[in-house]
């Protein structure tokens, strides 16, 4: 037995001046509910999630914008922990988090300057990606994953039918989020140890892409320089019941 309930928000906050016009805003409440009545199962209970997500973009002056998409999530099934992290250090995901916050400039109209955290999806499909290897994903909740940005700085041209892009990823290693809870594969009574990596220049991860729009036809080169070819986060494993041994484990 499913309860879902989703509320969609836009609009535009303040009043427009000679400088600085108001940004622009939209987003959505929503909240579920799952009753399990199969007490041979999951037991007879409910579980409730609510999320709330905003997204704006606003203009400044000098040629300067921003965007940001935030979002606020809570359960009572112990997938969120943590009002707010900011590097994914911790397994769960935070109650609030910005998928992106970015600042722009372009010095000229085709080129656009970036720093924050943004997003840098450069797959043209839906759920194998092959093309994304730098933004880390939550996947706490198998059903409710989303895709997080990178801190990063960028560069981006885009005229007529060619486009580039070149992306830096300085010092840190953002990683994702593996499925927790019921959804985990690895066993409840395996004990877990997550550790990043350390804050170093080894760690940065530079990207490129080069993009060509022929009539009907699109083609891009992609290009990835960085500490692995996967943004996925492997928690170490300390098996029990015998002797301590570490698993076929590794940080991407």
């Amino acid at each position: 037995c499913v309860v879902e309930l989703k509320l969609p928000l836009e609009g535009a906050v303040g009043q427009a001046s000679a400088t600085l016009k108001p940004p622009k805003l939209n987003g959505d409440v929503s909240w579920e509910s799952f009753g399990y009545t199969d007490a041979q199962t999951n037991g007879q209970r409910w579980e409730n999630f609510f999320a709330a997500s905003l997204r704006g973009y606003g203009e400044l002056p000098d040629d300067f914008s921003y965007s940001f998409d935030a979002r606020l999530v809570a359960d009572d099934v112990e997938f969120t922990a943590g009002f707010i992290d900011i590097i994914n250090d911790r397994p769960r995901r935070p109650y609030f988090a910005f998928k992106e916050l970015v600042l722009n400039y372009r010095p000229i109209p085709d080129l656009r300057l970036s720093a924050g955290k943004q997003l840098v999806d450069w797959s043209v499909m839906e759920e194998l990606q092959p093309a994304n290897l730098m933004d880390p994903h939550d996947e706490s909740d198998p059903f409710r994953r989303w895709e997080e940005g990178v801190y990063s700085v960028a560069a981006r041209y885009e005229r007529d039918w060619l486009s580039g892009e070149i992306v830096f990823v300085p010092l840190a290693f953002n990683p994702s989020r593996v499925p927790q809870g019921r959804w985990a594969i690895i066993p409840d009574d395996i004990p877990q140890s997550q550790e990043l990596p350390a804050v170093r220049m080894s760690q940065s991860q530079v990207g490129g892409r080069l993009r060509g729009q022929f009539g009907v036809w699109e083609t891009g080169i992609i290009g990835y320089a960085g500490r692995n070819t996967e943004a996925i986060f492997v928690p170490h494993l300390v098996f029990t019941g015998g002797d301590p041994q570490r698993g076929a484990c590794q940080n991407r």
